[in-house]
């Protein structure tokens, strides 16, 4: 665990303290009220960022409704603005500082309070409730950190940029006093740093030149980082933000993903596990190098993943290295809830590296339910393309084909095929199951570019014949990208090591050059 991770590396202050480590931890059984905000000690300790469902937070009960309580100390910056920020809480929660009701939420990621009218200098203690509405509750998931500033401060902030004007367009909130500027250094990712002031209004538009603006991509993740500053007339720094902007276009065309206006081949893995027994919260650094360097050392370009695992500082983490990201959003008909998908949106803003939102985790789906998912995703975020399956995505056709096909490429080439290419058979058998599946209203938005290649041990010999099965069948069908299934293995520190030991530099250098001779062959 890293004490200097921020959970939110797109919009944070640098004046900010990680309440990580061991809280006081109660099951609400039968206990009064009275005794989670006396003296007496809680029965059991729980280690944050670590949900309590973790073996990793040490808890060994679970239980509807549980309690958390851990003392901070303030000095002057108890005189300001103190913020407390969750990143998740699974459940109903209540949220005391000093004993004062501070706030109640139904469940949220990356929540904050105003916790500045209860906290005094010296000792503070902090008490959480959470409780959930049947079963068991996760609690606290992530961290928990405070933030201050001034009393005058920024509220919220968020830059686009403007290619056709080489300039980018900063909006925001503010709560400032009479007079005073907000100073803008914007250093570009040559290193070169500009600085402009602004006069603060409380709903403020920037307009910031930037010269040599560029689009990211994974070849070159630029990004464009902003350190904004709130001053009083008095030249004091009342409050600074920082953050980062970057800016690329997707579209999509009957043959695949358009980024920046040029094909982009998706080889990509899937990474939908947990941090092992850290549960699904990055808790640090590492655990993000352990998703993403290992793919990328082998030539991949993309990480399908699932909602549960969207973060702030797993993307931040993707548009930095240059990883593009396809996020997975609902199982088996189980729709995600429309505030969900809201928070799922808010998280996804400004990240470049989310190039495209994929309606389902799994391939059971049902046609109609894929179709539904992806009308809720594209109401919610119409900037971003939604794949559709079109031809055979779904695991019953794909194992139906599997067992059929004489070799994996004749396999893969039939999955992949466009349904005027099936053979007779397959089609007519189908089209009896899943009347809806080949047509042109199963598909309104885009084609599939990602397909599962059947998971084998990690990169053992018959998954490199397989992937080169695929190159070749995607290939021939013109076909957008691949995925391969359960590569990106985080779930243990040392793991990835492990498997990397286990892979022959032979087999390394192959599958490498596999992935970069097939992005070569489909950009020409």
């Amino acid at each position: 665990m890293n004490e200097n991770f921020h959970p939110k590396p797109d919009f944070f202050r640098p004046a900010f303290r990680s309440l990580n480590g061991e809280w006081e931890f109660e099951c609400g059984k039968a206990q009064p009220l009275d005794y989670f905000f006396s003296t007496a000690r809680y029965a059991a300790r729980c280690r944050l960022p670590y949900s309590c469902r973790s073996a990793a937070s040490g808890v060994t009960e679970q239980a509807r409704s549980v309690w958390y309580r851990r003392t901070f100390s303030l000095g002057e910056e108890a005189s300001g603005t103190v913020l407390l920020h969750f990143s998740h809480l699974s459940d109903r929660s209540e949220i005391f500082v000093n004993a004062k009701l501070v706030g109640v939420t139904d469940g949220a990621s990356f929540v904050a309070f105003d916790i500045s009218d209860c906290v005094v200098r010296g000792d503070n203690t902090l008490v959480v409730s959470v409780t959930a509405a049947s079963g068991t509750t996760a609690g606290i998931e992530g961290t928990v950190w405070l933030e201050w500033s001034g009393k005058d401060r920024i509220l919220s902030l968020g830059a686009t940029a403007v290619a056709a004007e080489h300039r980018l367009i900063v909006e925001g909130y503010a709560d400032p006093c009479p007079g005073s500027l907000l100073e803008v250094v914007l250093k570009s990712p040559s290193g070169k740093a500009e600085r402009y002031r602004y006069r603060a209004e409380p709903h403020f538009t920037l307009s910031v030149p930037c010269p040599d603006l560029r689009p990211w991509s994974p070849d070159d993740p630029a990004l464009y980082d902003l350190d904004i500053t709130l001053r009083r007339p008095s030249g004091e720094a009342s409050d600074r933000v920082l953050t980062y902007a970057a800016y690329r276009t997707v579209t999509t065309t009957g043959r695949g993903i358009l980024l920046n206006g040029k094909p982009f081949p998706v080889a990509a893995v899937r990474d939908n596990l947990p941090y092992g027994e850290e549960g699904f919260v990055p808790t640090g650094t590492d655990a993000l190098r352990q998703t993403f360097f290992y793919p990328m050392s082998l030539g991949f370009n993309a990480v399908v993943t699932t909602a549960r695992k969207l973060s702030p500082a797993y993307l931040a983490f993707a548009d930095r290295i240059g990883m593009a990201v396809i996020v997975e959003g609902a199982a088996r008909g189980n729709s995600l809830l429309p505030k969900r998908w809201e928070e799922l949106k808010n998280i996804a803003i400004g990240h470049p590296s989310v190039i495209v939102w994929n309606p389902v985790s799994d391939l059971y789906e049902a046609p109609d339910n894929i179709c539904r998912v992806a009308a809720e995703l594209k109401s919610f975020d119409p900037a971003r393309p939604v794949l559709m399956p079109k031809g055979l995505c779904l695991q019953h056709a794909m194992q139906s084909i599997l067992c059929n096909a004489d070799t994996p490429s004749a396999a893969l080439g039939a999955i992949l095929a466009p349904d005027n290419t099936l053979p007779p058979k397959t089609k007519a058998a189908l089209m009896r199951q899943y009347p809806s599946l080949l047509t042109t209203e199963a598909a309104p938005y885009c084609p599939v570019a990602s397909v599962s290649v059947p998971d084998e041990t990690p990169l053992a010999p018959r998954l490199l014949l397989r992937l080169a099965s695929a190159i070749r069948a995607l290939e021939a069908v013109g076909g957008a990208g691949y995925c391969v299934e359960s590569l990106a293995r985080s779930d243990a520190p040392g793991l990835i090591e492990k498997e990397r030991l286990n892979i022959s530099r032979e087999d390394q250098l192959k599958l490498r050059r596999l992935n970069l001779a097939y992005r070569t062959s489909s950009r020409t």
